[in-house]
């Protein structure tokens, strides 16, 4: 702009110079400064690609950091091929990404910040997303997480031949010289199947961590502890025969690979191996959520979608949860069953708490088909500038896993799975997550006695859900029990305790055996059953002392301190075995 402006004024100077150009001052004036100017913008450009080369060698520095981040987006985006209602928007993971960027620990040095800075999203990321999804689909997203780090080429750990054998076995061609892998000299021992094999003579050509693999296995010193590798209950666990246990730790993708070759019914567990190697043990075990942290994450414009199963109900969490921030059931938050000819409702309700801050939540979403297009609207409504939604306002939204759910409500939404936790461990965990300190000092009559039954009640719980997993070896009938259950059983258990004085146990365990529990049973035996189980868990012995063996295997699974607080008793929970289930689904 200044160049152009001087240009002109040269210009109109020359028009208008009469005589010898060398006796105009003002031009020669004009020109001088002209050159002073021209020097000084040649002098900044300078300065400003030099500047531009700093920074873009700066930016260059973080692009191991852009890189982890787009490996993590790519995964959790491939999660709506799992199941229609895990959506992720890239908006949606940008403001995870900056909340990483603004909240882990700060570096000088770049190295170190990197590191930091990798470790803190990929954390950070995998809590977010896994409070998402189902039981059964966490240890998939793990396992798809290491791997994808592993695979990609800035770490270059797992070639595509390596992928291509996780995924599909040897090719058909891999016996003899048809894939260019010559057969090995080894003879097949009788203990090894052909397929498997065939799967270890492509394996020993095509990845070269395993060459001798067959020669050891057949023939070599160690052919005796490969055979009782191979034969063992737990090949996942057990170290591999000779210098392969070195050459191969938990965190090597190739063990995998052998362990797909010889013991593939294992492979889902050493999949958890390997996640919990390359990325550590809290991305196998991930923490319960609670509606206080998913809440700090939320505003008056993002839904709250709790994704349903079947026997699992969040209406009493909500509800407690709405009580501890002030928002009753009844005045302040808004309950309203979806089905038939309650849309208008709905949209009236959502539309008035909106303006007062009030909270809405519409459950069962799945069964207002037709609704779901206007829901979609008021959601998309809410969240323009300048709707004037009150800031307190929040929608919650429950729903089974449906096809008809709108993709960008999940989107633009926090989604929560809620289901029985797998595993007597984790369904402890959910349970003592959802209480608090209140709850264990709420019976002032009989405290200790109410702690102990408390947490023996709640182990109840979880053994008849899990009984559930083993079908007719579990109940006759597979009965849908849930935490309402344990909250009525809850309930009657310190009213007893509270109003009486020795403790009635015959009516306790009528109440919640035969009414609370047993209400929903229908078989006779499976009701024998239940009244079986309850009576070891609610009996004076749990209530006496500190320490009561709670089941058999193990001296592990015993009756938290009477005494104790609430952190103390989640860490008794935290020190429960976790493999034990696994065994038992093996």
């Amino acid at each position: 702009m200044i160049g152009q402006d001087l240009e002109d004024k040269i210009l109109r100077l020359l028009r208008e110079c009469e005589g010898n150009i060398l006796d105009d001052e003002q031009l020669i004036a004009t020109l001088n400064n002209s050159k002073l100017t021209s020097a000084a913008i040649q002098g900044r450009v300078r300065e400003a690609e030099e500047t531009e080369r700093s920074i873009n060698e700066a930016r260059e520095s973080y692009r191991p950091a852009a890189t982890r981040a787009s490996i993590l987006y790519f995964v959790i985006a491939d999660l709506a091929l799992v199941s229609p209602m895990y959506q992720f928007s890239l908006a949606y993971f940008s403001r995870l990404f900056k909340t990483c960027v603004e909240s882990s620990e700060q570096s000088e040095d770049v190295p170190t910040r990197l590191q930091i800075l990798n470790d803190y999203t990929t954390d950070f990321v995998f809590r977010s997303v896994s409070r998402a999804l189902f039981e059964e689909h966490k240890g998939l997203f793990s396992f798809l997480l290491a791997a994808s780090i592993a695979r990609h080429p800035s770490a270059g750990e797992v070639s595509e031949a390596e992928w291509a054998f996780f995924l599909r076995g040897p090719p058909a061609a891999a016996a003899g010289n048809a894939s260019g892998i010559a057969t090995p000299a080894a003879r097949r021992p009788a203990w090894v199947g052909e397929v498997a094999w065939r799967a270890l003579c492509y394996l020993e050509g095509a990845v070269a961590a395993l060459r001798g693999l067959t020669a050891g296995v057949a023939a070599g010193p160690d052919a005796a502890d490969w055979q009782a590798w191979h034969e063992s209950d737990e090949p996942h666990l057990r170290p591999l025969p000779g210098a392969w246990e070195a050459s191969l730790p938990a965190s090597s993708f190739p063990r995998l690979l052998l362990l797909r070759a010889l013991r593939e019914e294992k492979l889902s567990f050493g999949c958890t191996q390997y996640a919990a190697a390359r990325l550590g043990a809290s991305f196998t075990e991930p923490a319960p959520w609670t509606l206080e942290e998913v809440f700090g994450d939320t505003s008056c414009k993002t839904p709250i979608i709790f994704i349903l199963s079947t026997g699992a109900d969040p209406t009493a969490a909500l509800q407690r949860f709405g009580d501890r921030k002030g928002w009753p059931m009844g005045s302040r938050l808004h309950l309203i069953s979806l089905g038939q000819g309650q849309g208008p409702l709905a949209e009236s309700i959502v539309k008035h708490a909106a303006g007062v801050g009030d909270w809405v939540c519409l459950q069962n979403c799945h069964l207002a088909e037709s609704w779901m297009t206007r829901l979609e609207e008021k959601v998309d409504e809410l969240g323009r500038e300048g709707s004037g939604t009150h800031p307190d306002f929040r929608l919650w939204l429950t729903s089974m896993p449906s096809p008809v759910f709108p993709v960008a409500v999940l989107q633009n939404g926090v989604e929560l799975t809620n289901e029985p936790p797998r595993g007597v461990k984790a369904n402890l965990a959910r349970t003592y997550n959802d209480f608090s300190q209140e709850v264990l000092d709420s019976c002032p009559a009989k405290p200790m006695e109410w702690r102990r039954l408390l947490y023996s009640l709640s182990f109840f719980h979880a053994v008849v859900q899990e009984r559930r997993k083993f079908g007719p070896l579990g109940w006759n009938i597979r009965y849908e029990f849930n935490a309402s259950d344990l909250d009525c059983s809850a309930a009657t258990l310190r009213m007893f305790l509270d109003q009486q004085g020795p403790i009635p146990w015959e009516a306790l365990e009528y109440v919640v055996g035969q009414i609370n529990y047993g209400g929903r049973v229908t078989d006779d035996l499976d009701r024998r059953c239940l009244a079986s189980v309850l009576r070891r868990y609610i009996s004076p012995r749990a209530a006496e002392a500190d320490g009561f063996l709670l089941a058999l295997p193990g001296g592990d699974y015993t009756v938290a301190p009477g005494g104790a607080a609430l952190e103390a008793v989640r860490e008794h929970v935290r020190a429960l075995p976790r493999l034990h289930a696994e065994r038992r689904d093996a």
